[in-house]
């Protein structure tokens, strides 16, 4: 499946919303070995680019100001500790390593932290000679952060790019699950269409005189859980009328979607139609297709695009223009019309499975 070559609203197309720059910290000596696989095991990742200090200078002596400031502007950062405390710059009191640390903290980035086992067997060269800063730091992240601890640096390539693959998905899920929220918002709309629709024989066929809602109509009172293929509401669909003569005197029961609207029906119709179709385009425009999954997208422009939403639509002008064709203001025009409209009867139900799968993509799954 393609997903959609347009930028969302913001400009960010679907890769962008992938995109994150990660900040990877260590010292240098000891952990040099270790640099270069975890950073290409990210690169791995789409859209996942490592800022490091071999990007200024391969050496624990590196330019304090830029290291700060790259971590102020990633998306996350990754530290990683074994028995070195790093390089004191001249005027500081931390190293290096530590002060990139607390502006991670400071700017609230998510914090991916790896620490060497204790007990793990490390070259007596890789320590240093005084461990008093080094363990402080190590303790601290030990009781103030979820770490990962590590046994060997060949386990670090793995262990990270797991880690930042599953903090972009946990954003994502977070953003994806106020999307399909927005999106519940624009079918459950729909769905009060379609129950208006199907109540129309009963509120406004005729005129002003209310007929009762038939008992089999809703389920527990509830109209939304009402069977939307009965058989038995299709075949008044296909004979009620769309547009009575003129609208009630008084405003349909609570429980009618749009019960005070006081429109002719054939305008409720077509107008929270279109404010329905409107929310779903709306929550489009703002999301990537990475955001909102692929499923989810497609799903929703199958329901754009579907012909019963434009008939939906334009009820207001067929019922208008059907009138003005023969000549007469109390014409009565089918709901689901079968003659000159055509097929209105298979476009409903098949709206129906639209909407349906629509539904089951964005609909939450249980928790567990």
């Amino acid at each position: 499946m393609n997903e959609r070559a347009a930028p969302a609203a913001d400009g960010r197309t679907s890769q962008e919303a992938l995109r994150r720059t990660i900040y990877l910290s260590s010292t240098y000596a000891d952990l040099a070995r270790a640099r270069g696989p975890i950073a290409k095991a990210i690169a791995r990742l789409q859209d996942h680019t490592v800022v490091d200090m071999e990007s200024y200078l391969a050496s624990d002596q590196r330019p304090v100001d830029r290291c700060l400031a790259d971590v102020a502007a990633c998306n996350y950062y990754v530290g990683v500790f074994a028995w070195r405390y790093g390089f004191v710059p001249p005027q500081e009191t931390r190293s290096i390593t530590e002060l990139e640390l607390r502006e991670a903290i400071a700017s609230g980035k998510p914090r991916l932290i790896f620490v060497l086992d204790e007990r793990a067997k490390w070259p007596p060269d890789l320590y240093d000679a005084d461990r008093e800063s080094i363990t402080r730091l190590r303790r601290e992240l030990l009781d103030t952060h979820l770490v990962t601890v590590f046994r060997s640096v060949g386990e670090l390539p793995l262990l990270v790019s797991l880690a930042v693959a599953n903090q972009t998905m946990l954003e994502l899920r977070g953003v994806r699950g106020i999307a399909h929220q927005e999106l519940q918002g624009g079918l459950g709309h729909l769905y009060d269409v379609l129950v208006f629709l199907a109540l129309l024989p009963y509120i406004a066929s005729r005129g002003v005189k209310i007929i009762p809602i038939p008992a089999w109509m809703s389920e527990r009172g509830q109209l939304r859980s009402m069977d939307l293929r009965d058989e038995r509401l299709i075949a008044a669909l296909t004979k009620a009328s769309i547009s009575p003569p003129q609208p009630l005197n008084s405003p349909y029961t609570s429980s009618v979607p749009f019960g005070t609207d006081r429109r002719m029906t054939d305008a409720i119709v077509a107008g929270e139609t279109e404010a329905a179709e409107e929310m779903l385009r709306s929550t489009l425009a703002r999301y990537s297709a990475a955001e909102l999954g692929v499923q989810a997208l497609h799903a929703t422009e199958r329901v754009l695009s579907h012909p019963f939403l434009k008939y939906l639509k334009g009820i207001r002008e067929l019922a208008a223009a059907r009138r003005h064709m023969e000549d007469s203001s109390v014409l009565p025009v089918a709901i689901l019309d079968s003659g000159i409209a055509g097929g209105y009867a298979a476009n409903y139900l098949d709206f129906i499975d639209a909407l349906e799968a629509l539904s089951s993509t964005i609909s939450p799954s249980p928790a567990t």
